[in-house]
């Protein structure tokens, strides 16, 4: 794929892989794959940075793969999460701070 993904409440049942663009995933969606950033050639370089935003109690239930030399970043938030493995991209939990601003 080549291009942003948004997805709402939906079930993927396999990977998603891309070469660039944003992936959103909200209101309770699923990923039972991996989302794998690809290694292959784009022209003028691509984009700056790939954001993936895991929200609204949304899950990836395998691993987020980095397989070329891009900044990416996971954005979790409002109960998003990832239950295997990060390689190659910085995540940022905003659930930690969505809880600590909540008392919990």
């Amino acid at each position: 794929m080549n291009g942003s993904v948004e997805l709402v409440r939906t079930v993927v049942a396999r990977d998603i892989r891309t070469v660039n663009g944003d992936i959103e995933l909200l209101d309770a969606s699923v990923v039972k794959g991996d989302v794998v950033i690809e290694d292959k050639f784009v022209r003028n370089g691509g984009t700056g940075r790939i954001d993936i935003e895991v929200a609204g109690g949304s899950v990836i239930e395998g691993d987020v793969v980095v397989k070329r030399d891009v900044k990416v970043r996971v954005i979790l938030s409002d109960g998003g999460k990832v239950l295997g493995t990060v390689e190659g991209a910085e995540v940022i939990d905003n659930n930690t701070a969505q809880q600590a601003s909540d008392g919990a």
